[in-house]
């Protein structure tokens, strides 16, 4: 006797074990959303195997690491990332995100010292948000900028403390047309 259940997506990532040797493998928007809902995982290792299109959608708080609570100012409330996103060369176009009333509103809300975000290309990415507010990560210690690029829309529409993010980016990342 056996039953088989099929359907689109089911909970998990398209692969890996979040090692470093196996890390999960990211082939599609629905593995991105999976991953930002499992805070579990923030702390293991990913790589994205495929391009990306987040055209369509409009976010109101970050995918990954989202803050969690609705003040206007103050510390990120939710689990951090501190895991390592291998982008594996691949782009994310067309994310989109908007609320002018949450704060660390971005891909990654949050990435601290043990997180790393890499060979990733973010392409057509429109945030408009306030407070902490960036396209790629609204707070972050330890992007690995060398390996990361920006097409010049992805750095418009954003508000207030996003000049510091933008000043940190501007001195390591070469932003391309």
């Amino acid at each position: 006797f056996s039953v088989l259940i099929s359907c689109g997506f089911c909970g998990e990532y398209g692969g890996g074990d979040g090692t470093a040797d196996n890390p999960y493998q990211i082939a599609s928007v629905e593995h991105l959303g999976e991953l930002g809902k499992t805070q579990s995982d923030y702390e293991s290792h990913f790589i994205l195997t495929a391009d990306l299109d987040m055209g369509g959608m409009v976010y109101t708080r970050a995918v990954i690491s989202p803050d969690l609570n609705d003040v206007e100012w103050g510390p990120q409330c939710g689990t951090v990332f501190n895991g390592v996103f291998d982008g594996g060369g691949h782009t994310i176009s067309n994310f989109t995100a908007e609320n002018r009333s949450v704060c660390y509103l971005a891909l990654f809300g949050h990435v601290e010292e043990k997180g790393v975000i890499k060979n990733l290309h973010l392409v057509d990415a429109n945030v408009k948000g306030d407070k902490t507010a960036s396209c790629l990560a609204a707070f972050f210690l330890a992007v690995d900028p060398m390996h990361i690029t920006f097409s010049r829309q992805a750095i418009q529409e954003v508000h207030t403390i996003f000049f510091f993010i933008l000043g940190t980016l501007l001195a390591v990342l070469s932003i391309r047309d």
